[in-house]
């Protein structure tokens, strides 16, 4: 219920709030690896950058190879312009999971501003190859 309650303060961004019920979530049930994830989501819409971080690491020690945790402190340290921490973390997603190309994305702008041209190319044509291979699964259904 605290999860839903969160999820609705976060969906209309009265933050605060959305992070009062994230926390009381995970007093609730400290293994509840989702709420870590929209908490540190919340926390650093609101600008308290730290605090995320501490908690989508918190979730980490938890499950460390969670993609979606190693994901976001990719994120969150690229928007802080920390562009090798965001690299290494973008390459432990793409190490726990194959189901995602936002991590090659991301990596390619890191490459690009370093004027690695030639791991910015392999980047994209990786995304494209995921691509491809999902539309022909989906038209494989069909």
């Amino acid at each position: 219920m605290l999860r839903n309650l969160a999820g609705i303060y976060y969906e209309q961004s009265q933050l605060d709030m959305a992070i009062l019920h994230y926390k009381q979530a995970i007093n609730c049930d400290s293994t509840f690896i989702e709420a870590y994830n929209n908490l540190g989501n919340a926390l650093k819409d609101a600008g308290h950058v730290e605090e995320a971080i501490n908690f989508y690491r918190s979730c980490l020690a938890l499950q460390p190879n969670h993609p979606q945790e190693l994901s976001s402190l990719g994120n969150i340290y690229m928007d802080c312009n920390m562009m090798s921490i965001a690299a290494s973390f973008y390459k432990a997603t793409l190490a726990v999971t194959t189901g995602i190309s936002a991590p090659f994305n991301n990596l390619a702008i890191i490459y690009k501003q370093q004027g690695n041209y030639a791991e910015v190319i392999a980047c994209y044509n990786e995304v494209l190859r995921r691509l491809l291979l999902m539309v022909l699964s989906i038209e494989g259904t069909h």
